[in-house]
């Protein structure tokens, strides 16, 4: 029974709630640079599109004797880090640089934020010149209990009272 606590209070202190990642990135976008897309690379196997190659199955498990505890299912790996790709517009490349430096403070991603392209081209529609970027960046490990203030402000309560009441009942140390 402890293991499996100890497991499912590991999962709530890596869960890191895309509202609240997407909301610090949101929080950190210059007013004159447009997102257009925000691309989750690298997902897990569970997750890949359909018709892609499937990991061969696990063994099906020995029968369990009557009167024996279930083992408990394996759970996934939540260790991969999660990679993003920003894209989207801006009036000037001085705009993505204050972008890209702003994103490697964000306490959800990992330093790592780099820019991978940047052109200016002219809209055809609109007839404005804009900068199109492609950014990439990871979000970090850091765990969710160290995160609990920020977390909070950015609308995840749901998360900080659970890893609240687990390091209440001292499952999580503080």
């Amino acid at each position: 029974m402890k293991s499996e606590t100890a497991a499912l209070a590991t999962i709530f202190n890596q869960i890191k709630p895309w509202s609240a990642t997407l909301q610090d990135i949101r929080d950190r976008v210059p007013p004159t640079l447009q997102i257009t897309q925000i691309v989750q690379k690298g997902a897990p196997a569970a997750v890949a599109a359909p018709g892609a190659a499937q990991p061969t199955p696990a063994p099906t498990p020995a029968p369990v004797a009557a009167g024996q505890p279930t083992p408990a299912p394996a759970l996934p790996s939540l260790s991969d880090p999660t990679q993003l790709e920003i894209t989207g517009n801006a009036i000037s490349f001085g705009d993505i640089n204050d972008f890209v430096l702003t994103l490697r403070k964000s306490p959800f991603l990992a330093v790592d934020s780099k820019l991978i392209s940047s052109e200016r081209k002219i809209n055809d529609q609109t007839k404005v010149n804009l900068v199109e970027h492609r950014i990439d960046t990871t979000i970090n490990d850091v765990p969710a209990s160290e995160l609990l203030q920020i977390l909070n402000a950015k609308g995840a309560s749901g998360l900080v009272a659970r890893i609240e009441m687990l390091k209440q009942k001292g499952v999580i140390n503080p």
